[in-house]
């Protein structure tokens, strides 16, 4: 597969291997998975019949790279003060990959900006989670487009001391995830910005449940430190979601944004 230029299909087919026995559920994502690659493989047979947004998010789900001078041309651009609102990294083979999440103040649009690096080399240290910059967003194009390159109109940042736009219910949102989904049925990653909404213990699990009732699991990453700061009082979150969980990544609690990662 890599061989054949579809190195993002071949690192899919090696995480399938890491699956099992990770979860209760775990049968029923690795069958997800496997559904999520045998469309891949339909649609790719029939790529010329797509639409091209779709076609394209195809093609860099495949493994497909467009290089920076090919996307500031085909993007479209976003000018805002861009809240970069969360940011971890994981590890694959010797590959380790930065995931920035960033939402727009006035926009209200969510960007994913992937930075990579391989064996000990250093990832970019610009991008600083808690700060709000002025800047313009290049979103990769595609059906929903998610994934972005930033560049800053201006060196000054400061730190995130407003609430950021979010929704009032888990409902809405999962709503905008289906939206999503319906648009790009390879995406496996969403932004959650969620308000008011509280951590509960049920059955050994942490969730985040909204005032209407609804809940989201959410994986246990500083929970008993947010559980201090709120005093168990309703917070304003975000989040990556992916494989059924939230990964908490900042929190608004008591008018100051707290990184969480």
């Amino acid at each position: 597969l890599v061989d054949a230029q579809a190195p993002g299909l071949a690192a899919r087919l090696r995480q399938l291997g890491e699956i099992p026995g990770t979860s209760p559920d775990w049968p029923e994502r690795l069958l997800g998975e496997l559904g999520r690659i045998y469309l891949a493989i339909r649609a790719f047979r029939r790529l010329s019949e797509l639409n091209p947004g779709l076609a394209m998010d195809l093609r860099q789900w495949m493994g497909w790279i467009i290089k920076a001078e090919d996307l500031q041309q085909a993007a479209a651009k976003v000018d805002d003060n861009w809240m970069f609102l969360g940011q971890w990294v994981e590890e694959q083979d010797r590959l380790l990959i930065q995931r920035t999440w960033c939402l727009g103040h006035n926009s209200q649009k969510l960007a994913l900006i992937i930075d990579f690096v391989v064996g000990n080399g250093s990832l970019p240290k610009t991008l600083l989670p808690g700060t709000v910059q002025r800047g313009t967003m290049f979103f990769y194009p595609g059906a929903a487009p998610q994934r972005a390159q930033f560049v800053a109109s201006s060196e000054n940042t400061r730190r995130i001391t407003s609430r950021f736009p979010g929704y009032a219910d888990i409902e809405s949102w999962l709503r905008s995830v289906a939206h999503q989904l319906g648009a790009n049925p390879w995406l496996s990653s969403f932004g959650a910005a969620l308000h008011q909404v509280s951590l509960v213990r049920q059955e050994n699990r942490w969730f985040l449940r909204d005032t209407q009732g609804s809940a989201v699991p959410v994986l246990q990453q500083e929970i008993w430190s947010l559980l201090a700061l709120s005093g168990g009082r309703p917070f304003d979150v975000f989040g990556e979601w992916s494989n059924q969980e939230l990964r908490l990544l900042g929190a608004f609690v008591q008018g100051r944004y707290r990184v969480t990662v």
